[in-house]
């Protein structure tokens, strides 16, 4: 098991490495293709035999998964799809994780349970029916 200084700064680089991902599960969802192209790094580096790298077709296919386009998405690039699920798959978890910490750290108040049996019911049911 880690150590606690050792666990937290773990999550504490998975959660900073998590937000920017974000932005690129929601954006084929929000901006316009052309400024996802604009803002997309270019020249992946390609296969020098194939002519094809594994990130080759990767903007294009998620912005195709943004609109729905999930077949063209797997022709431009067939890592697209699961490389994406596991974007979401990530950045559910983190915020999961997040909300959860967040509601750990409020202050709780305390709740007083009443318990009462069938015969106390139904001795309050009866009273309520006699006072109409």
């Amino acid at each position: 098991m880690l150590a606690k200084p050792a666990k937290t700064l773990l999550i504490a680089v998975w959660l900073a490495l998590s937000l920017p991902l974000s932005w690129v599960v929601l954006a084929p969802f929000l901006l316009p293709a052309d400024a996802i192209y604009g803002a997309a790094p270019g020249g992946w580096e390609e296969d020098p035999e194939t002519g094809e790298g594994a990130m080759r077709g990767m903007t294009t296919a998620f912005i195709m998964i943004g609109h729905g386009m999930l077949d063209d998405a797997w022709e431009a690039n067939r890592a697209s799809l699961p490389l994406f699920s596991f974007l979401v798959w990530n950045e559910c978890a983190a915020l999961w994780f997040v909300i959860t910490a967040i509601c750990h750290m409020l202050p709780r108040r305390r709740v007083r349970v009443v318990y009462r049996s069938d015969q106390e019911s139904r001795a309050e049911e009866r009273r309520s029916s006699c006072r109409s």
